[in-house]
């Protein structure tokens, strides 16, 4: 059982995308609280006194493993991910000429 969960889904009638945590613990499963998420602004020369999330450690690794795994099923891409699928596409490519050099009958052994 995963102790932490993330659901990332439209609001309907929204241009909102809702980002929801669950947590399931022997002593029952939780959800947390909205949280006001407000942008202030600040300058190179700004003090920080508190970040804007912070969890103790194990737990951190928990969220954000959750989290990434939301992104993934919402089909939210990073750079890294287009960086990997561009170096994939580009190894398939290599290989099947490879083959094409070592096997002459169109790449079968």
């Amino acid at each position: 059982m995963k102790d932490v969960r993330v659901h990332i889904g439209p609001m309907p009638w929204s241009d909102r995308v809702a980002v929801t945590f669950f947590k399931d613990t022997p002593q029952g499963s939780f959800i947390a609280k909205p949280v006001e998420f407000e942008w202030v602004q600040f300058s190179e020369f700004s003090v920080i006194q508190d970040p804007t999330f912070q969890w103790r450690s194990i737990e951190a690794q928990q969220i954000m493993k959750a989290l990434a795994e939301a992104m993934d099923g919402f089909n939210i891409k990073t750079d890294q991910d287009a960086k990997l699928q561009g170096t994939i596409e580009a190894m398939k490519r290599h290989l099947e000429d490879m083959r094409a050099l070592v096997f002459k009958d169109g790449g079968k052994p």
